[in-house]
Parts: structure tokens; C-alpha cells; sequence
């Protein structure tokens, strides 16, 4: 099985750093691929990644 890819989406940094640092610790099988701070940079982020 391929592993999961996520995008985290959030508009305040700690908040992304603390979903991340969860994922990586429960979540082995999740990698976080790319951050994003609104819709705007998110949907730049799903379509390059």
C-alpha cells in the first residue's frame, strides 16, 4: 500500500506545528507533504503536490 500523503491546513503556525508533531507520533503511516496558512495556499499546495 502507498503511503498517505497529507496537507496540513491551518491559519495560525502553532497549530499546524502541533498537527504535525501528532502525526508524526501517532501517524507513521501519514507524511506530511506541504503546509498551508488559507484555502488560497492550500489549493496552490493540492495541486502541486
Amino acid at each position: 500500500m502507498d503511503q498517505l500523503r497529507a496537507l496540513i491546513v491551518d491559519d495560525e503556525f502553532h497549530a499546524r506545528e502541533n498537527l504535525r508533531m501528532l502525526i508524526d507520533d501517532f501517524c507513521p503511516e501519514i507524511k506530511v507533504v506541504a503546509y498551508a496558512s488559507g484555502v488560497n495556499n492550500a489549493l496552490d499546495m493540492l495541486q502541486e503536490f
